[in-house]
């Protein structure tokens, strides 16, 4: 290689120009590189503050890079490359550290001159180092921590004080019934059986004990629970509060039918048994949706490596375990790892009791843009609603299965009220969202009126139904029960401690009242007079 003319004494071979070539700064990007750094201050450590941030934030990239190989290779049982690459992440570390050492050199006087400029600015919210975080598990092992020492799918310290107030606010609404320094009156108390709902019991039922005095060792009313996860067996009633997942028999034997005409519709993914197909079409849907697939890639190589969601993306198969009754969750593309992430970055919230408790917020949200966040809600209410709302206009099963809770609140009022039994002054069930869920479908309350057209996907565009609205935390359908002198009985509901009217076709005894003459409510849901 000749030298270039114009640049005598240089040695033989030697290029200095690169007009036509890439150049070593062209290649390291090195004019964007050096003008990175923008002090916002006159002084001098500004500098070497800026430098040694940017210095670790380039080496958190590679680990990152890094880390991705080693995952990938994990996957595939390639321990060698695996090794390499972390072995690799250990000596970044070790740059890391290292890197701590040149920053001494800043005293904290130095470093107060110029702190005042940068304002809210802080290494907390470094996306990289919480990145890592997350890919090496700490996040993931936090909540893992928290819900393993709560017990898997139990009440948060959250839950507990929403029930507590729940409880609170019940007694205040209604003290002439419920108020404290009275004969201990009897308030009938019935679960799914399940520790959840029996928890949920038990925190209302103390929170009200302070303010109400009922029978807390009888069979027919309630018997105090020793353990908040267990109740008294003949306080159990599955056959009305779980109905999705209770074959009927007994009593109960007439809802078979409509049990089986769920269980086809809905299918059994753990049995191998397939949901009907329209219900198959209609989430299938959901799912082949260019935004469903876009964000749901997006959300995953945030965090995994592009080959790892590749191979999500084939199909290749993955089985979560619930710890706390064995169900299984099965994540067949990038969609569903990507719904998964979703439920985990949203229990967040339902949890800052204890992640507090561990020292440090989990701040998942860090995770998923606003974006994302709508567009998964809006996934997983669809989901919900397919399969447990009021789904398809061509089928009923999704909400016929709760007929047996529905009969039974007919059955509350006119054997406790019109007939005049009064065994007890409350009746208080303790469920869960696949029960409230179903049961407002049936009711065609608010925002659980409408299904979905055949060929036609729900969206919130087309569609009232929001699963906040329709099964927010604790939610609740209350009916509130009076009957006169004349033995006149009406009956007032608040859905969620709203005050709400019964579906169109039922008449209230006013125009814009919420009181409705039971006899109407009866004529109305198409109970015999």
């Amino acid at each position: 290689m000749a030298a270039e003319e114009g640049a005598p004494g240089l040695r033989q071979g030697i290029r200095t120009d690169f007009s036509q070539r890439m150049s070593y700064g062209d290649y390291l990007g090195l004019d964007a590189l050096l003008s990175a750094q923008q002090p916002l201050s006159g002084e001098h450590d500004e500098m070497l503050f800026i430098l040694i941030h940017q210095v670790q934030e380039l080496w958190m990239k590679l680990m990152n890079h890094e880390l991705d190989l080693a995952m990938d290779c994990l996957r595939r049982d390639e321990l060698r490359p695996a090794f390499k690459a972390t072995a690799r992440i250990a000596r970044i570390q070790r740059q890391l550290i290292e890197a701590w050492d040149v920053l001494s050199t800043m005293t904290p006087h130095d470093y107060l001159a110029f702190r005042g400029r940068l304002g809210a600015a802080s290494g907390f919210q470094s996306w990289q180092y919480r990145l890592i975080e997350f890919k090496l598990g700490a996040k993931v092992d936090a909540v893992t921590a928290a819900n393993r020492q709560l017990g898997y799918g139990l009440l948060s310290a959250v839950g507990k004080e929403e029930h507590a107030l729940l409880a609170t606010r019940l007694a205040e609404r209604l003290p002439a019934l419920l108020g404290k320094g009275g004969v201990p009156g009897c308030i009938r108390v019935e679960t799914s059986g399940k520790d959840r709902a029996n928890e949920s019991a038990y925190y209302f039922m103390e929170s009200l004990a302070k303010r109400v005095d009922f029978i807390t060792d009888s069979k027919a009313c309630y018997v105090s629970q020793q353990n908040p996860s267990e109740i008294d067996k003949g306080l159990r009633n599955k056959f009305e509060l779980y109905f999705h997942k209770t074959e009927p028999e007994g009593d109960y034997l007439q809802y078979l039918p409509a049990f089986q005409a769920y269980m086809a519709f809905v299918g059994d993914e753990e049995e191998g048994v397939s949901p009907a197909p329209e219900l198959s079409e209609a989430l299938g849907g959901l799912k082949t949706l260019p935004q469903t697939r876009v964000m749901a890639r997006e959300m995953l190589e945030r965090l995994y490596s592009t080959a790892f969601v590749d191979e999500l993306a084939a199909g290749v198969e993955y089985v979560a375990v619930n710890p706390e009754d064995g169900d299984k969750t099965y994540v067949r593309d990038e969609v569903d790892a990507a719904l998964m992430l979703y439920n985990l970055f949203i229990i967040g919230p339902g949890m800052i009791r204890e992640a507090q408790a561990q020292g440090a917020p989990w701040e998942l949200e860090q995770f998923i843009t606003p974006e994302e966040s709508a567009w998964f809600s809006y996934l997983s209410d669809a989901e919900d609603f397919y399969e447990k709302g009021p789904s398809l206009a061509s089928q009923r099963a999704t909400y016929a299965v709760a007929q047996p809770l529905l009969d039974g609140l007919f059955d509350e009022v006119q054997t406790q009220v019109v007939e005049g039994a009064g065994e007890h002054v409350a009746k208080l069930r303790f469920a869960h969202a696949e029960t409230v869920i179903p049961l407002a479908a049936l009711m065609q309350l608010e925002g659980s009126r409408q299904s979905a057209q055949p060929g036609v996907l729900m969206s919130q565009a087309n569609n009232e139904w929001r699963g906040g609205w329709v099964s927010p935390y604790a939610a609740n359908i209350q009916w509130d029960v009076y009957r006169n002198d004349a033995g006149r009985v009406l009956v007032k509901m608040l859905y969620n401690e709203k005050e709400l009217a019964f579906k169109a076709g039922c008449s209230p005894i006013a125009v814009g009242s919420f009181f409705y003459d039971f006899g109407e409510l009866k004529r109305c849901y198409g109970y015999p007079s």
